[in-house]
This record gives C-alpha cells, structure tokens and sequence, in this order.
C-alpha cells in the first residue's frame, strides 16, 4: 500500500459521494474504504452532528449514500460527542436499527436481540 500521505482520497463530499457511488474506481491500492463500506449488508443507522468541526456531516450524508438501506440522522447542533442533551434521540435511532436488524436477521442471526429469548 502506498503511504498515508500519497493515497488518492476524495476531497469534497461531492467527491466522497461519487466515490461512494463508483466502486470501480479505488482510492487506494487494494479494496479502497468506499468499496468496503458500500459491502456492508447489515442494516444501519448512521449519526452524525451537524456542528461537528472535526468530521463535516458531509461525510455522514456519504457514509449513509455509500451503505444501501442506511438511515441518517443529522442531530442539530451536535459536534463530535454525545452530549447528554441528545442521548434519547441517538439511542432511540440505535434501539429501530437494533429492530431492524432482528426483523432482517436469518434463522441463525439476530438472536441477541431477541428479548424473548432465555
């Protein structure tokens, strides 16, 4: 793999988004990152704050685009934390994923989740 500095990544979130929707095209030697988040099946809720300095929510908007099926949840004013203030909202988002999940798990899958189970 090329070093770190001289890999090939997307600059903008419109970059990310095009690049999360054009696997044929890697951003780095071997599976790039878009290729492998764009493989996952599993369903997903991707959150992301809107006043986050570190992490644009662009990204977020690319993450959930990239992932078939993924929800997104932009929480206002939220930077790159988990303030208690949004703490209802973010785990009411992760509880319907956890329920998606149970309600697209095969036979075998999910059973964590299964709250009648012994």
């Amino acid at each position: 793999m090329r070093p770190a500095d001289s890999v090939d990544l997307p600059r903008t979130s419109t970059d990310l988004v095009r690049a999360s929707r054009r696997p044929d095209l890697p951003l780095e030697e071997g599976p790039g990152p878009w290729t492998l988040v764009m493989q996952i099946t599993a369903p997903t809720v991707v959150i992301h704050g809107t006043s986050d300095r570190m992490c644009h929510y662009s990204g977020g908007e690319a993450t959930a685009a990239a992932i078939s099926g993924a929800r997104l949840l932009l929480i206002p004013g939220m930077g790159h934390d988990f303030p208690p203030g949004a703490w209802p909202t973010i785990v009411g988002a992760i509880v319907d994923n956890a329920h998606r999940a149970k309600h697209t798990a095969g036979p075998s899958e999910g059973h964590l989740l299964d709250a009648d189970r012994p």
